[in-house]
């Protein structure tokens, strides 16, 4: 769970009037989520920068895809 996801489900749980059980859920959640492991934050900015790479490809792919087909083909 991503930190927006477990700052929203605090946000809904407020008019439900359990905030302090929430409250400490979330703590814990966020607790368990960061890593100690720098080897492994090495690899995930790798992998993160890698989808940011890959996305941009498909982007530009299918621009040029899209520029180089002839669309008005009779």
């Amino acid at each position: 769970m991503s930190k927006s996801k477990i700052q929203t489900l605090l946000c809904l749980r407020i008019g439900n009037g359990s905030l302090l059980t929430t409250y400490r859920c979330v703590l814990r959640l966020t607790c368990s989520l960061e890593s100690a492991d720098p080897e492994f934050d090495d690899y995930q900015r790798h992998f993160t920068a890698l989808e940011t790479a890959a996305e941009k490809l498909i982007k530009d792919t299918k621009a040029f895809s899209e520029a180089v087909t002839c669309k008005n083909i009779s």
